[in-house]
């Protein structure tokens, strides 16, 4: 029996009650265990550090146009070069029953940064920000490296629609100084979008997203369920 941290409630009433794990959970828990745990377990929510707070920032401006004060005159310049046509939908949700790779009353929730249809094809992208130099050891590569695109796709083509592509909007990014806390000494590495701009695609194969979920994604959750089965034995005495 899967037992999680997490539950579902939301629009899909018809998991509400689930165990629920998402894709940057997952990831979390490979990279970052002792902070899961922190967080997860013990409820020590992390404060949002200025990279996620600048993200966060670039993704509402993108679906809104409201300009949050962190972000400068130029980032909204280069945001403003992003295509968004005016039947985009934003942090779309999306739930996939994980039922049929074996874990009982268990989903997993996502959202999808950007989301339109093309000639009655579906075209999902994600936002991501960082060392532009980075970007492909980040976001390339096959899907052991970077799966949450062909996940969401995946969703999608079970409900029948035809994706025509999936991937990634990369924006480079410099600084680590908030605006706020610019000096005069330190204004030159104030956090900015450096006008750097990829796309880079992720190509979807429902196969392979099924074995990576299977062999990938299942394993990791049942060890996540395992430890949380520790925890609240031990907490519990």
């Amino acid at each position: 029996m899967i037992e999680l941290p997490k539950t579902y409630y939301g629009k899909f009433k018809q998991f509400n009650g689930w165990n629920k794990v998402s894709y940057s959970q997952y990831t979390s828990f490979l990279g970052y265990r002792e902070q899961y745990i922190q967080e997860y377990f013990l409820g020590f929510k992390q404060p949002s550090g200025m990279f996620a707070e600048y993200g966060s920032a670039i993704g509402d401006y993108l679906e809104t146009n409201k300009r949050s004060l962190i972000l400068s005159e130029n980032d909204v310049e280069i945001l403003d070069t992003i295509y968004r046509p005016e039947t985009a939908r934003y942090e779309v949700e999306v739930v996939i029953d994980l039922e049929p790779f074996g874990l009982k009353r268990t989903c997993l929730q996502g959202f999808i940064d950007q989301e339109y249809d093309t000639d009655g094809v579906l075209v999902l992208n994600d936002f991501k920000t960082g060392n532009y130099k980075e970007r492909l050891n980040k976001y390339g590569g096959g899907i052991e490296n970077y799966a949450q695109t062909r996940i969401y796709a995946y969703q999608r083509d079970l409900e029948g629609k035809k994706v025509d592509r999936c991937g990634v909007v990369f924006l480079g990014r410099k600084g680590n100084v908030r605006k706020e806390d610019a000096t005069e000494r330190n204004a030159h590495n104030i956090l900015r979008l450096s006008g750097e701009k990829d796309y880079i695609p992720t190509p979807y194969n429902r196969g392979e997203v099924e074995d990576f979920i299977q062999e990938t994604l299942v394993p990791t959750v049942k060890e996540i369920s395992r430890y949380y089965k520790i925890f609240k034995n031990v907490s519990e005495r």
